[in-house]
This record gives C-alpha cells, sequence and structure tokens, in this order.
C-alpha cells in the first residue's frame, strides 16, 4: 500500500476560546460564536484601540503600542485556534490601527498571510507580503519583522508550485538570519525549507533542515517552533517509511505543546498523522484512538474539511476492523460535514484508504 493512503486535510498544500457557560473577564467587550448548537465556540476579545495616541498622555504612545503588540499575539493564539478568518479579520483592523509602525504592519501582513494560507488562499496569501520581496522594501523594519516576511514569502511561492524560487528566497533568508546568529530566525528558515523540500517529496533532506531547526529552536526555547520541528521531523521519518521513529517524534510535539497551550489546528495534524503510522505498523485499534483525538481537536477548529477527512479516515479504519455500525456513522458524519463547508462541499473526495496531513 502507497504512502498516498491516507486523506490529507485540505490545508496541508497546513485568542482565546472558551466554551460557553465559562465566566467573561472583566475587559470582554465583543464576541463571535464558531459551531452549531449549544457547543459552539465562543470567542471574547478586545477591540483594537482606536489608531492615534491621546495627546493628553504623554504614554500613551508607549501604551497603543504595547496594545498592538498584545493583539498580534492574540492573533498568533487564534491561528493556533484554527480560528483563521476570525485572524484576518483581526490582522485587517491591525494593520489599519497600526499607522506608521512598518515593522508591526510586516508582522501583522506576516499572520495574514499565514491565515489565508490555512483556508488554501494561496495567492491571496502570497499577495499579502509580495510587497516585501524587493530587499529596499524591508529597508525599516526590524530583524524579526524582516525574517518573518521572508520565511512567509518563501512559504507563498511553495503553495504557489513556485518551489525553486521559495528555496531561493529561504536560503537568502537563511543566510541573513545565519550572519546576526539569531536562533528563533534561523529556526523558522530552516522549518519553512523542510516544509519546501517535504513537498517536492526530497525526505531526507527536509528531515535534515528540520533537525537544524530543532537545534536552533532548543537554544531559543520558542516551543512553536520546537513543536513545529519536531512535527516536521515526523512527517520525514514517515514518509520515508520510518514508523515507529515518526510516532516518537510526534509524540514529542504532542508533549511540547502540552495542556497550557491549546493548539487543536497542529493537534489534530498531529494525531492524523500518528494514526498514518498505525495504518502501515497494523495497528488499527491504536490508530482509531488517534483518529477519534484527531476529529476532537479538528472540531474545535473552522476547518471542517480537516474533520470530514477525520471521520473519513476513521470510518475507513473501523471497516478494517469490521465495526460496521461506527464505520458507517463516521463515513456519514463525513459527507454530511463535506455538504456543510461551501459549494465545493458535494466534490469532496472520499478516496478507499486513508493519507498524511501536511
Amino acid at each position: 500500500m502507497g504512502i498516498t493512503g491516507y486523506v490529507s486535510s485540505s490545508s496541508s498544500k497546513e485568542t482565546a476560546v472558551e466554551r460557553r457557560g465559562s465566566e467573561p473577564r472583566a475587559f470582554d467587550t465583543a464576541e463571535s460564536r464558531v459551531g452549531p448548537g449549544d457547543d459552539a465556540l465562543v470567542i471574547r476579545r478586545k477591540p483594537i484601540p482606536e489608531p492615534g495616541p491621546n495627546p493628553r498622555s504623554p504614554r500613551s504612545g508607549a501604551t497603543h503600542h504595547d496594545a498592538l503588540d498584545v493583539e498580534l499575539e492574540e492573533i498568533h493564539n487564534l491561528l493556533d485556534q484554527g480560528l483563521s478568518s476570525e485572524a484576518e479579520s483581526r490582522c485587517r483592523r491591525l494593520i489599519k490601527a497600526a499607522r506608521s509602525d512598518e515593522s508591526l504592519i510586516a508582522k501583522a501582513r506576516c499572520a495574514l498571510s499565514k491565515s489565508l494560507e490555512m483556508r488554501g488562499r494561496y495567492r491571496e496569501s502570497l499577495d499579502a507580503v509580495a510587497m516585501y520581496e524587493a530587499p529596499e522594501s524591508r529597508a525599516n523594519l526590524d530583524l524579526d519583522a524582516s525574517n518573518c516576511i521572508r520565511v512567509q514569502i518563501g512559504l507563498a511561492y511553495n503553495y504557489t508550485g513556485d518551489h525553486p524560487k521559495a528555496i531561493a528566497l529561504l536560503n537568502s533568508a537563511l543566510r541573513g538570519a545565519g550572519e546576526d546568529g539569531a536562533d528563533t530566525q534561523a529556526g523558522w528558515v530552516y522549518v519553512a525549507l523542510a516544509r519546501v523540500y517535504r513537498n517536492i517529496n526530497e525526505y531526507t533532506i527536509a528531515r535534515d533542515y528540520a533537525q537544524n531547526a530543532l537545534e536552533r529552536f532548543r537554544h531559543s526555547g520558542d516551543w512553536r517552533g520546537l513543536a513545529d520541528s519536531y512535527f516536521a521531523i515526523g512527517l520525514a521519518e514517515m514518509f520515508e517509511g520510518n514508523y515507529e521513529q515518526s510516532l516518537e517524534h510526534l509524540h514529542q510535539a504532542l508533549n511540547l505543546i502540552g495542556g497550557d497551550r491549546p493548539a487543536p489546528y497542529l493537534q489534530g495534524k498531529i494525531y492524523t498523522n500518528m494514526a498514518g503510522c498505525c495504518w502501515f505498523l497494523k495497528r488499527p485499534q491504536e490508530g482509531i484512538g488517534h483518529l477519534e483525538k484527531a476529529i476532537g481537536y479538528y472540531e474545535r477548529t473552522e476547518h471542517k474539511a480537516n474533520a470530514t477527512d477525520g471521520y473519513n479516515n476513521l470510518g475507513e479504519t473501523l471497516i478494517l476492523v469490521g465495526d460496521w455500525e461506527r464505520a458507517q456513522r463516521a463515513l456519514e458524519r463525513a459527507l454530511a460535514l463535506a455538504s456543510e463547508i461551501d459549494e465545493r462541499g458535494a466534490k469532496v473526495p472520499m478516496p478507499s484508504t486513508p493519507s498524511p496531513s501536511c
């Protein structure tokens, strides 16, 4: 059976969220709901401050900037939660509110590009950051913003199919990060290179870049970077047929996220790929458990196509073990979700064997 068995999620081409009924905090001023009925997720958020400092306060400029930095971190939390539509709208407001802060605007555009990438809007994702491709356009950016932009441009070209350009841009970014010696900045370039080489089926090279990323993030302690590095290593091992090693690295990614850093978008993908490893290791009962966890995480995001794939994979695995009734329920749920996604829902493919979620 080939590695192309498991159904990949639609994003693979990869806030504070509270359940209704929890106590609102004093500063909550707005909310939106994701999902149907009583199980809907409620996203409570503070509004972005009105642009411009209060002229009566000498420290209002610093306070305004600090508030916008907090807003950017909340947007990153939204992306972790898989709530990319909410992240997109808040990115657009943040870009307007940031006014003349060029570095903050660039970072917001990076987040905007990622939110579009997560929903498969790859051309728009590139358009969100393409104006920074020329070196002179980044002249006034700080190092973090410049590196973020260069990495995201490289990934955007990767997802629009221009892999040679993506590799060239990322190698250039890596040279720049190496000169400045910033572990976190170099780490994200290595993660991006691993993703590009994985997309062109160069899994050994992808694993080497992911290992380099891991070493950099071990120095900086960036939990998102560490989790992404272990995830990338796990994927490379899986694609090369090293399923036990893949499971070890995917477990490490889960441990780094932990219970205090809810990131269901990535957690769902990790469990999906753990189930894929179990499929090839002929351990279907273990795979069923991983798929059920993956579905639980996907259902907490707005990316229902991922949940659709999860239910489809679960149904196929339940058929394998002869649990026909549960398999039918899972497959019916996959079809129901597919019809809810959008006009393309009826065209969601339902292959006969389960694929990795990258």
